[in-house]
C-alpha cells in the first residue's frame, strides 16, 4: 500500500510539472551567439533600453511579447528597433562574469573572518590578525572591485549579439 502512494505521487508530481512547462509564457531572450551566455526579460519585468536614432535611454514595464515586438504601456516597439538595452543589475544566466566580483570581495571578507577564527579561537592566539592577513585579503577585495567595473553593463543587438523572442505556450 505504501508503495503504491509513493509511485502515484511521483507520478502526480511529474505530470504538474509538464502541465508547468506547457504553459510557460513567452519572454525576451538576450543571447551572444556560439556561447550559452543570455538574459531573459519576461512580461511584467523593467527593462531599460534605447531605440535607433535616439540619444536617451527610456525605462518601461513589458506588457506583452509578441513574435516581432515588444509591447510597452502606449506603444509597441519592433524588435529590430532596440539599439542598446541596458542588462546592468540582471539575473544573469552565465553572462560575463556572472557576478563574479561580488563572490571575490565576499571571498576576501570571509577570509579575514577564517583566519580570526583560526587565530582567536582555535589556536588560542593573541595579538589579532597579522599584516599578511590584511595584505592578502585587500588584494582579494580589490580583484573583486576591478570585476565589478568590467562588468557588462549594456546589450548590443547585432553581429553576435541577438534579441529573440521565445513563446512557449501550446496553441
Amino acid at each position: 500500500m505504501l508503495r503504491q502512494t509513493w509511485i502515484i505521487m511521483l507520478l502526480t508530481l511529474v505530470s504538474l510539472t509538464a502541465a508547468g512547462q506547457q504553459t510557460n509564457e513567452p519572454y525576451l531572450l538576450l543571447r551572444k551567439a556560439g556561447t550559452r551566455k543570455q538574459v531573459v526579460f519576461k512580461e511584467g519585468d523593467e527593462i531599460r533600453y534605447r531605440l535607433r536614432g535616439e540619444n536617451y535611454f527610456r525605462k518601461s514595464t513589458i506588457l506583452g511579447l509578441h513574435p516581432d515586438t515588444v509591447r510597452f504601456h502606449y506603444f509597441e516597439v519592433p524588435v529590430s528597433d532596440f539599439e542598446v538595452i541596458d542588462i546592468k543589475g540582471q539575473n544573469f544566466q552565465n553572462f560575463h562574469y556572472n557576478s563574479g566580483g561580488n563572490k571575490v570581495i565576499i571571498a576576501g571578507v570571509l577570509f579575514v573572518v577564517a583566519d580570526y577564527v583560526s587565530q582567536e579561537l582555535i589556536r588560542d592566539e593573541e595579538g589579532g590578525l597579522s599584516g599578511e592577513t590584511y595584505a592578502i585579503a585587500g588584494g582579494i577585495i580589490s580583484v573583486g572591485i576591478i570585476m565589478k567595473l568590467l562588468e557588462k553593463r549594456k546589450f548590443r543587438p547585432g553581429g553576435r549579439y541577438i534579441i529573440d523572442i521565445i513563446d512557449l505556450r501550446v496553441r
